[in-house]
């Protein structure tokens, strides 16, 4: 549900912020993903935690992995 598009839209946020991830949208891409779901349905919800989770979980650049090398 909610909470966990809250959390997968603050990892993407953290993200991209990381000049070590070559993050697959902006931050004003996020933010303006979460506001387009927000008032949304459960459904649109787990789409996006979908779509966001997969790209949070490519990678992690402490451990020498990158997303979206």
């Amino acid at each position: 549900g909610l909470k966990a598009l809250g959390r997968h839209t603050v990892a993407a946020l953290l993200n991209g912020a990381n000049s070590d991830i070559n993050y697959y949208k902006t931050d004003a891409e996020v933010i303006t993903a979460f506001n387009a779901v927000h008032q949304g349905t459960k459904r649109q919800y787990n789409r996006l935690t979908r779509r966001l989770s997969r790209n949070n979980e490519l990678g992690c650049p402490s451990i020498g992995t990158y997303a979206h090398q």
